[in-house]
């Protein structure tokens, strides 16, 4: 029955998709985000509805779009449209095969240049942010009530074959919208609806937490911090979470208890990470630790120790400094990467955003990466500073404040998550430049207003006539 509806209700919405092309950001949006599919149980589960959702939308663009609405020309836009360029160049001389992972990143682009396109208003901008945030956020609540249910004896993780089925992706996916329910609770008037928010942003908190990531921690834990340092009330505030802390972590299980207190135990860094700055040996066939074929993408060692992530990231050091132009291409952490680069270590995930970024597009792709990023929160600071203080441009000043959150707890996480290409920040940076081009242009029209319109007579009033 699940199939059937949602069958029915997406190629219902094709057509409005078509004829509204920004409707299709919307559905477009909430099938990538939410994954309805995989609550499916038959033929829904693997039907790939987002295909035909892009093409309804860009046939719509190419039919009904307005002209006059263009993707806007600034440094960050330069960055992000050269970051993909780069990852062509890079996978044009990749080590392995890596064309099914750029595929995916022009996916999630051409989303964005959708975006770009057709989102030009407060209401469209509120309504994509809206959709975002409930899609994700529809996991985390469920999350923090099986959590609390639980008291923690059990992981919480994503929705099968999604994007963040693993409780690492799940959690910082989780970790992005927990800001963006408390910015959305600012645009509620009703008292007991701001409170729900309130709710459901501690919710999906909780599921990070209950889906035992450590990097998920580590990023609840910078933008607890950061709200701490910019709220009125420190002392109350400190006082409440000195007691809803210790009571929290006792309320989770022996378990989660060892997974993360193992985050700060004492490491003993392998020897083959200590060498990190002399040439990697060769590897030798005879004395191969993995004789077994173990290509598949699917046998990646847990990291269950900061030694394995320290010898990732030594890998993606050396990578960058054998190939410093373009890296080693998507797929650079795989097995015979591994052998020829750090002879003797198993093979790790990337576990760093930024050593993902380094070791598979070089230092150059590094530099458009980092750019691209720090532009954008530039752009989110000037967003800020022009509509402080503005009544009508309020909306703008907090959605900046609380996307810059998001993405703080991204950065923050991302130091020990590999998930570069992830496309909830692209797309949080391409909101931020709409709104700031929503707000040069709201603030060129109340700066100048428009001029008064004269009467048949070029006098401006009767008092000025009969003074004449």
């Amino acid at each position: 029955m699940r199939d059937l509806f949602l069958t029915l209700f997406i190629f219902g919405m094709l057509p409005g998709a078509f004829f509204r092309p920004h409707i299709g950001v919307y559905l477009w949006a909430w099938v990538a985000y939410m994954n309805p599919h995989r609550l499916t149980w038959s033929y829904a589960y693997n039907f790939r509805f987002n295909y035909f959702i892009a093409i309804a939308t860009i046939l719509g663009i190419i039919v009904f779009w307005n002209k006059t609405v263009k993707i806007p020309r600034n440094y960050t836009v330069y960055f992000l449209y050269g970051f993909l360029v780069w990852t062509a160049i890079s996978s044009l001389n990749a080590i392995n095969y890596p064309w099914h992972e750029w595929q995916q990143l022009v996916k999630i682009y051409m989303m964005i240049t959708a975006t770009f396109l057709l989102i030009d208003s407060k209401k469209a901008i509120l309504t994509l942010v809206t959709i975002i945030t409930l899609s994700i956020g529809y996991f985390g609540i469920k999350g923090g009530v099986f959590t609390i249910t639980t008291g923690g004896q059990f992981q919480v993780l994503g929705p099968a074959r999604s994007f963040f089925s693993d409780n690492n992706m799940f959690a910082l996916a989780e970790l992005m919208v927990v800001p963006m329910f408390l910015f959305l609770r600012t645009q509620l008037k009703n008292f007991w609806l701001r409170w729900l928010f309130v709710i459901l942003a501690l919710l999906a908190a909780l599921s990070v937490i209950g889906s035992y990531s450590r990097g998920g921690l580590v990023g609840l834990i910078v933008i607890t911090l950061y709200f701490w340092l910019r709220t009125p009330g420190k002392i109350r505030i400190a006082l409440l979470l000195a007691m809803v802390m210790p009571l929290a972590y006792n309320l989770m299980s022996e378990r989660w208890q060892y997974r993360m207190i193992s985050m700060v135990e004492k490491v003993e860094i392998p020897k083959v990470v200590t060498e990190y700055f002399s040439e990697p040996a060769l590897f030798d066939p005879e004395n191969d630790p993995f004789p077994e074929d173990e290509e598949s993408d699917e046998l990646i060692v847990d990291d269950s120790s900061v030694a394995g992530r320290i010898q990732a990231w030594t890998l993606a050091y050396r990578v960058a400094i054998d190939r410093p132009f373009v890296g080693g291409g998507f797929r650079t952490f795989h097995l015979n990467v591994f052998r020829k680069y750090l002879p003797g270590a198993q093979r790790r995930a990337a576990h760093s955003i930024y050593f993902q970024v380094l070791g598979e597009h070089g230092f150059v792709g590094f530099a458009v990466w980092t750019f691209m990023h720090l532009t954008g929160f530039l752009t989110r600071n000037r967003i800020m500073k022009k509509t402080k203080n503005i009544p009508e441009l309020l909306w703008a000043h907090e959605l900046a404040r609380f996307i810059g959150i998001s993405m703080i707890g991204y950065y923050a996480s991302g130091a020990f998550l590999g998930l570069a290409y992830f496309d909830l920040p692209l797309h949080y940076i391409s909101i931020l430049v709409i709104i700031q081009t929503i707000v040069l242009r709201e603030l060129s029209k109340i700066e100048t207003p428009p001029p008064k319109k004269e009467g048949r007579f070029p006098f401006r009033s009767i008092e000025e006539l009969s003074k004449n």
